[in-house]
């Protein structure tokens, strides 16, 4: 494994500091979320968007299994509290997709659940109003973890922040687009 194929750098991607050796860096070019390590070449690698992609796109007719992959990334948030605890540590943000992906960095692969609303619909994963648009008024533009490692704050085009239990993928709060509208709450 190596560093994503984008000229040596993170360019037009998202990335965040994860402990004081790792860094995560997502390419738009792979539309990869990628593990880099500063002492050990070893320890650098893809996390795993999910088992099945090849034949999956053989039953769907897909010339390339790539185009199964996620969007590509615009925002990472990583924490080390929750580490090997059985909680996500990383969350993503994916161009034009309203709901927030989670991550285990040690296992290096998608959770089963991500972070969406209950009145979107869908399963959360398989999530029908989640495909990609670039100018959807509610898509996912930035994300956060808590210190504590229990919450995700992802922000939306719309102006709110959604807060999500980062384990169960359940919302837990929403907060305002605006102070106008807080007031009147």
């Amino acid at each position: 494994y190596g560093p994503p194929a984008c000229g040596g750098s993170v360019a037009r991607g998202a990335g965040d500091a994860y402990g004081s050796l790792q860094l995560l860096a997502a390419s738009a070019a792979d539309r990869g979320l990628w593990a880099l390590h500063a002492a050990r070449d070893r320890l650098n690698g893809e996390l795993s968007q999910g088992k099945g992609g090849e034949a999956r796109a053989k039953r769907l007719r897909l010339s390339d299994p790539r185009a199964l992959r996620l969007p590509p990334v615009i925002a990472v948030a990583a924490t080390d509290a929750k580490e090997g605890g059985g909680f996500p540590n990383v969350v993503t943000c994916h161009a034009g997709e309203r709901v927030a992906r989670c991550w285990f960095l040690a296992e290096r692969r998608l959770a089963g659940h991500c972070l969406t609303q209950p009145q979107w619909g869908g399963r959360g994963r398989d999530d029908p109003g989640q495909a990609a648009d670039a100018n959807a008024k509610d898509a996912a533009t930035c994300c956060e973890l808590s210190a504590c490692g229990h919450f995700a704050f992802v922000g939306h085009a719309d102006g709110y922040v959604r807060k999500y239990n980062v384990q169960s993928g359940e919302a837990r709060g929403t907060y305002p687009a605006s102070l106008e509208a807080a007031r009147a709450i």
